[in-house]
């Protein structure tokens, strides 16, 4: 009995009777329950809802087409055998390492994809060929492989030109992974932060990369992202060392400059400014997007304009530049 109830899952139809906090109808197997809001949200949204008025229904998660079998049981059954036996060490060192991925250096958005990654719900070809969404699973790169995470962020041989251009760590490391979630849970017990934030930036401008090239034909070279992670790890710094600095509450204290106002609550405020370089008649522009707590939403995109804020002739400038880039720009004049 205890089989069947963990193989059983629902099948969202119209959404009218699934219990969303109780029952089990996530799509992914970590519990298949709520757990954080915060981290689910992006996945429920992407859940279809009926067109056709369909009722929620009970499926069978261990097949494709939803129907109990003998077999699937049976498999479930043994790996649910082998999880137990080590599972109160397993789970405790697990959770370490889940704590250590979610303190790394990098983005929110950087530690997200490489949670979503991990939990293989990147809408890889083989994901999309299970949701039947597309027919084929084959690499977007043109090899006879099929396209699960692991192949697409690690394997593929538009990667391997990546991870060959990165530290000697990740060159050295072997192939033998079973997915993407192994690899993860490798480096975080072996290796340290900064091969870690790397890593979580590789990983995602990776994607970002495939991503281009499936939709817009454009593959950039490897020494293109290269330069991109190099650039975005040296802002990450930057912005680390600026908050443990026992000066940080001294940047932009200049009174006779404008501070910044928070906007109204649930509303997102944007700060934007410019500069132009006479010389070789170049621009930049730089934005931030904070939210009514003054918490910065996208803070790199602002830095865009780091190099052209280091000269004196500043054509535009609305508000104070905020504390948290303060120390990769230079005083504006």
């Amino acid at each position: 009995m205890s089989v069947l109830e963990s193989g059983l899952i629902w099948r969202i139809g119209d959404g009218s009777k699934a219990r969303i906090w109780i029952d089990k109808w996530l799509p992914f197997a970590s519990s298949f329950k709520i757990q954080s809001q915060c981290l689910e949200v992006n996945i429920i949204c992407r859940i279809p809802i009926s067109i056709f008025s369909r009722l929620d229904k009970i499926v069978w998660r261990c097949s494709q087409n939803g129907l109990f079998s003998v077999r699937s049981a049976y498999h479930l059954q043994v790996e649910s055998q082998i999880s137990s036996r080590g599972q109160s060490s397993s789970a405790a060192n697990e959770h370490k390492k889940w704590k250590k991925l979610w303190k790394l250096p990098i983005t929110n958005v950087e530690k997200l994809f490489l949670w979503k990654a991990c939990q293989d719900i990147l809408p890889t070809k083989c994901n999309l060929v299970k949701k039947m969404v597309i027919e084929e699973p084959f690499c977007p790169f043109g090899c006879l492989e099929e396209e699960d995470v692991l192949h697409a962020l690690w394997g593929v041989v538009a990667a391997k030109d990546i991870w060959s251009s990165c530290s000697l760590t990740f060159q050295k490391m072997n192939n033998n992974f079973t997915d993407f979630r192994e690899l993860v849970m490798v480096l975080l017990s072996k290796f340290e932060e900064k091969y870690l934030a790397e890593f979580g930036v590789v990983v995602s401008k990776i994607w970002q990369r495939r991503n281009e090239f499936t939709f817009k034909h454009y593959l950039s070279t490897p020494s293109q992202l290269i330069h991109h992670v190099t650039q975005e790890l040296d802002i990450l710094k930057s912005l680390l060392q600026s908050k443990t600095s026992p000066n940080a509450h001294l940047l932009n204290s200049d009174p006779s400059s404008p501070k910044w106002q928070p906007p109204p609550e649930g509303i997102f405020k944007v700060n934007w400014d410019a500069s132009v370089r006479k010389e070789n008649g170049t621009i930049g522009i730089g934005i931030a997007i904070r939210d009514w707590q003054g918490r910065a939403s996208n803070v790199i995109a602002h830095t865009l304009a780091k190099d052209a804020l280091t000269i004196d002739d500043v054509l535009v400038e609305l508000e104070e530049v905020p504390n948290c880039i303060g120390s990769l720009v230079d005083p504006i004049e």
